[in-house]
């Protein structure tokens, strides 16, 4: 669960 977080959070921050 933990890597798939970061990943969602690294994508949420190319979206930015």
């Amino acid at each position: 669960m933990g890597t798939v977080a970061f990943y969602h959070n690294l994508h949420q921050v190319s979206l930015l």
